[in-house]
């Protein structure tokens, strides 16, 4: 009995992790790291065969949608996550279950580990994108970690929490469908 229970925990707490180069910093929510085995095959790449990264659970605005007015908190969402996941560092690209999904860009989905952080929890924490579950919760205790330093942000009225709370709070309050 107790090894069937410690087996479903296993299978339960399966992640995938690998290790990659950053490559640049496209925005505040997506990056580019070298081609390398493990991730999917159709990602989208760059003219040199780097691989577009979105990171989960996360949603910077935007630095780059024509039409649209550059926000500045985007800027300093694209400028943290590049000091933090600066080009030639290597990353962990990391999620539940046994592989890497796309998005409907062709862009890598993953959680992004920088030594013992990840990107995730610093760029909410900097109050630079709520904890945005429009899709999905973070696995396991990182939930908990994200949605504290969602609230932290949110109450020292950091970074678009201070100029965009409305937004934020929207983004926010996402949940999947």
């Amino acid at each position: 009995m107790r090894l069937c229970l410690l087996s479903l925990l296993a299978v339960a707490l399966a992640a995938i992790e690998i290790e990659a180069t950053v490559v640049r910093i496209a925005d505040g929510d997506t990056l580019s790291v070298t081609a390398v085995d493990g991730l999917p095959p159709a990602a989208k790449r760059g003219k040199g065969g780097d691989v577009y990264v979105r990171l989960l659970c996360v949603d910077t605005l935007e630095i780059w949608e024509e039409g649209k007015p550059k926000a500045a908190e985007g800027f300093a969402a694209r400028d943290l996550l590049a000091g933090l996941a600066k080009p030639g560092l290597k990353v962990v690209l990391w999620d539940e279950g046994d592989k890497l999904e796309l998005d409907k860009y062709g862009r890598v989905l993953a959680f992004v580990r920088v030594g013992k952080v990840t990107a995730q929890e610093t760029l909410i924490g900097a109050g630079l994108s709520a904890y945005w579950r429009r899709y999905r919760l973070a696995p396991g205790t990182l939930d908990a970690v994200l949605q504290a330093a969602e609230a932290k942000a949110r109450e020292a009225q950091r970074g678009a929490w201070k100029t965009q709370a409305e937004l934020m709070a929207k983004k926010s309050a996402e949940r999947p469908k």
